[in-house]
């Protein structure tokens, strides 16, 4: 599917710099509302388009590895704080 977001954010580099859907000005809802009709009514052969590179733009960001190695992250900041008996 194609991004629809707020230009906040790690959703809104890929829908700006990869061409891979619309993104809104942060905290303008008719904008974004407007962003995701736009995307609702585009050809078909363009969705398709955007899907691909949104989703290839994912997975190269969110690998299993890079997921683990970030909540590993965050179990050891949070240990780090925790005293020893």
């Amino acid at each position: 599917t194609p991004v629809v977001c707020f230009n906040h954010g790690p959703l809104a580099n890929i829908g700006t710099e990869l061409s891979a859907g619309c993104v809104a000005p942060t905290g303008d809802f008719g904008a974004l509302a407007a962003a995701a009709l736009a995307i609702l009514r585009m050809p078909s052969t363009q969705w398709t388009l955007l899907s691909a590179r949104a989703r290839a733009a994912f997975e190269r960001s969110h690998t299993k590895e890079k997921s683990l190695a970030a909540l590993m992250d965050i179990y050891s900041s949070l240990t780090a704080h925790v005293p020893s008996n």
